[in-house]
C-alpha cells in the first residue's frame, strides 16, 4: 500500500527458483497511501510518458528512467519528481487523458469524495465542477473518441458528460454571480438507467477504434456503446469484486 514497486515483464528461460532478485526493478517506500497510478504525458514540452502516483491530498508526478544493471545485479529504474499539485479537498480516483482532444499531452481528472472534479492541465490548474446527483465517489472512466467522462449518479444512473461542455459552462459562471453557471446547469449528454451500483467500469478500445463501457455491477455485467446504447447485460450469480478487459 505505502510502497511503489515495478517488475521486469520479459520472457526468460526457465530457472529452478523462478523470481530471482533482479526481476525487481523499482522499490520506492513512499511513506504514506497510495490511491492510484497512471502513466501519461503530464510534463508540459516534454512528449515522454510520466507516472502520476495519488494521495489522498496531493498527486506527484514522477518521471522514470533506467540504469543498466553492472554484473548481474539487472537493470535498474529511478524515480524524479517533475512537479506536485496539492489539493482542497480528499481525493478518490483520477481519471487521465486528452481532454478537449488536446495533442500530444495528457490531463488529469481528480474526482474528491464531495463530487468536486478538478481538472489538471499538465502542471497547471484548468477549472473545478461539482457534478449534478452526487452522493458517494463512484468510477469515473474518459472516452477518447468522444470526449466524455462516465460516471455514475447517486441514483444509480450512467451518466455522461463532455469536457467541452463542463468546459464551457464553468467559463460561463465565472463570469456572472449567478450559481448555476449564467442559468444553465450542468446537464449529461444520456443517461442510462443501472439499477444497481456500479463496482467498476473500463472502457475497451476494439479495432476500427469502436469503443465500449463495460461496466461491473453487483449482480451484473454490462457493455454499452461510447452513445449509451445497451450492447448486452450479462446477469451473475456470484458476489463480483473487480474485472479485467484484453482483447483475444
Amino acid at each position: 500500500l505505502y510502497t511503489l514497486q515495478s517488475f521486469e515483464n520479459e520472457e526468460e528461460e526457465k530457472e529452478t527458483y523462478g523470481y530471482r532478485a533482479d526481476h525487481l526493478l523499482l522499490e520506492v517506500a513512499l511513506g504514506i497511501p497510495i490511491l492510484q497510478l497512471s502513466m501519461g504525458k503530464f510534463v508540459s514540452g516534454n512528449s515522454n510518458l510520466h507516472l502520476c502516483v495519488l494521495h489522498q491530498d496531493h498527486i506527484v508526478i514522477y518521471s522514470v528512467s533506467f540504469i543498466s544493471g553492472q554484473t548481474g545485479h539487472g537493470s535498474q529504474a529511478k524515480l524524479t519528481k517533475a512537479y506536485q499539485q496539492n489539493f482542497q479537498r480528499k481525493a478518490y480516483s483520477i481519471t487521465t487523458g486528452s481532454f478537449g482532444s488536446v495533442k500530444g499531452k495528457d490531463f488529469i481528472a481528480v474526482q474528491s469524495l464531495d463530487g468536486c472534479i478538478s481538472f489538471y492541465e499538465q502542471e497547471s490548474l484548468g477549472f473545478v465542477c461539482f457534478l449534478p446527483g452526487f452522493l458517494l465517489p463512484g468510477p469515473m472512466v474518459y472516452l477518447t473518441k468522444s470526449d466524455t467522462l462516465v460516471t455514475q449518479a447517486a441514483d444509480w444512473t450512467l451518466q455522461s458528460y463532455t469536457y467541452q461542455t463542463l468546459s464551457v459552462l464553468v467559463q460561463e459562471g465565472a463570469k456572472t454571480t449567478n450559481l448555476k453557471f449564467g442559468g444553465r446547469r450542468i446537464q449529461p449528454e444520456w443517461t442510462q438507467i443501472l439499477s444497481e451500483w456500479a463496482i467498476e467500469i473500463e472502457v475497451l478500445v476494439e479495432p476500427g477504434n469502436v469503443s465500449s463501457i463495460l461496466i461491473l455491477t453487483t449482480r451484473a455485467f454490462m457493455c454499452y456503446k461510447d452513445s449509451g446504447v445497451l450492447k448486452f447485460i450479462k446477469k451473475l450469480e456470484f458476489n463480483p469484486m473487480c474485472f479485467t478487459a484484453y482483447h483475444h
